[in-house]
């Protein structure tokens, strides 16, 4: 078996270090987060670098029903896509993104739950 080289007690995890510290060395590298991103988005949506910033730009960087520039835990923005047609809509923030999803992306669920909420705007029960 072979042993890293940061801890010899420990097995060999990659590029001669023990899980432990390569995974903390890859945490530290953002570059190397923000390739993997970008190669996430070519994968699953097929957009190119150029077409993502040009939604990012298009969006002024901000989520599109909202208006944050990222996720309450500062997350960045993602691509959102209709599962049906399987094409991308646009740029949204995670919580956004998670509701369209959570309402079954579905424009007369949504009406209703505005209804619901115009109705009962602060009235206890």
């Amino acid at each position: 078996m072979k042993m890293a080289a940061c801890h010899p007690e420990r097995k060999h995890a990659a590029h001669g270090q023990c899980k432990s510290c390569y995974g903390s060395e890859y945490v530290r590298r953002p570059s190397s987060k923000a390739s993997r991103a970008r190669r996430d988005i070519m994968r699953l949506y097929g957009l190119t670098n150029e077409e993502h910033a040009a939604m990012l730009t298009a969006s002024n960087g901000k989520c599109e029903i909202c208006g944050a520039a990222h996720g309450k835990n500062g997350e960045r923005l993602v691509v959102d896509h209709c599962h049906q047609r399987m094409c991308v809509r646009g740029i949204l923030c995670r919580e956004c993104n998670s509701a369209l999803g959570m309402m079954q992306d579905s424009p007369d669920v949504l009406r209703s739950a505005i209804k619901y909420l115009e109705e009962n705007r602060g009235e206890s029960v």
